[in-house]
């Protein structure tokens, strides 16, 4: 993988995809949206098993949410500007959550959640692979 691709974190993705969805259609319109069914299967036991949007987004983010755990197990140069913009893109995520109508549902602070997670997941490892690799003298 590209070392900028690898830099980039991936949930800035859902969050794109969620900001683009939701200045297209309006508040009002954006959260019926998010609570229509997109996916209706009958089970075996007879109950109806429904997936929303919304719930697809934030499968969507979750899958992503473990690639950037994974991502975050390498401590290389690429990983730490990764982590970096991870939190300003969590920052960015916050302000809307606090100040945009559209961005204050369960499924974009689900998304900003999982942003705050990998940067400190990333900072966590970052940390642990430094105090193993200083050779403390004596």
């Amino acid at each position: 993988m590209h070392p900028v691709v690898r830099a980039v974190p991936l949930l800035v993705l859902p969050a794109i995809l969620y900001a683009l969805v939701a200045f297209t259609m309006g508040d009002a319109s954006f959260r019926q949206w998010l609570a229509d069914v997109a996916i209706a299967v009958r089970l075996p036991s007879g109950a109806e098993w429904l997936v929303t949007y919304g719930h697809l987004i934030t499968m969507f983010a979750a899958g992503l949410f473990f690639l950037e755990i994974v991502k975050s197990t390498r401590p290389t140069s690429p990983a730490i500007i990764e982590n970096s913009l991870a939190m300003i893109i969590f920052a960015v995520c916050l302000a809307l959550f606090l100040l945009v109508p559209e961005f204050g549902t369960m499924e974009f602070f689900l998304i900003m959640s999982m942003l705050l997670l990998d940067f400190m997941a990333g900072a966590i490892v970052m940390i642990f692979v430094a105090r193993r690799d200083v050779a403390w003298g004596t």
